[in-house]
């Protein structure tokens, strides 16, 4: 009995082994390429947060009636002391724009935060 591999079953194992790579390789690119584009979700939440902050602290500027829309930029919760600068994402620790833009938006009682770089502000019901 002779022990070990043949060399056609060593390069029937190569090429399957690079056929899967060709496949599954792309796809991952892909997919480390959007989540580098997209902040984490804790640093979502530090930055809401802070915008939160920031509309009950000027409550009087920021009315929360169903339907209003307001444009924050990130630049003004840092001025403000909210943020503290740089700010980095907590997971691809590449820094945020301070021009980007905090969209608040009132629904009910409260106001829904979302990353909005074309935000268009709003006071009045939609």
């Amino acid at each position: 009995m002779k022990k070990g591999f043949t060399l056609i079953e060593l390069i029937a194992l190569v090429v399957l082994i690079g056929i899967i790579a060709l496949l599954a390789v792309p796809q991952i690119l892909t997919l480390v390429r959007e989540t580098r584009n997209q902040l984490s979700d804790a640093t979502k939440e530090m930055i809401f947060n802070a915008a939160d902050l920031y509309t009950s602290k000027y409550s009087n500027d920021y009315e929360i009636k169903s339907g209003y829309v307001y444009c924050i930029e990130i630049e003004i919760l840092v001025k403000e002391k909210f943020l503290q600068e740089p700010i980095k994402d907590t997971v691809t620790n590449q820094e945020i724009s301070l021009d980007t833009i905090i969209e608040a938006k009132a629904v009910g009682n409260n106001f829904v935060f979302s990353i909005n770089n074309d935000c268009l502000e709003s006071s009045s019901a939609e």
